[in-house]
C-alpha cells in the first residue's frame, strides 16, 4: 500500500502571477497579515529567512488586498 498525501487546504484565491499566492509561506504569510503584523515587517521577517530581497512591498500590499480572504479554510483553522 503507498502512502497517502495529506490534502493541501485549499485557498479559495489563486493568483498565477502573484508572488505570494504562489509561495510556499504564503498561509504563513496570510496567517501574520489577519493577526496584525504590518506588511513591512512580513517582507522584512521573509527577506530575511530567504537570504534576499525576493519580495517587496507591492508583492505584499497587493496579495492583501487582491487575494487575502479570511474565509479560506488556511486561515479559519489558525
Amino acid at each position: 500500500m503507498g502512502k497517502s498525501k495529506p490534502e493541501k487546504p485549499q485557498f479559495g484565491t489563486v493568483a498565477p502571477r502573484c508572488k505570494i499566492c504562489q509561495s510556499k509561506a504564503r498561509r504563513d504569510i496570510d496567517v501574520m497579515l489577519v493577526t496584525g503584523w504590518r506588511p513591512a515587517y512580513v517582507r522584512e521577517f521573509f527577506n530575511f529567512l530567504a537570504g534576499e530581497e525576493y519580495l517587496n512591498a507591492n508583492n505584499i500590499s497587493r496579495h492583501e488586498r487582491n487575494h487575502l480572504s479570511i474565509q479560506d479554510p488556511p486561515i479559519r483553522t489558525h
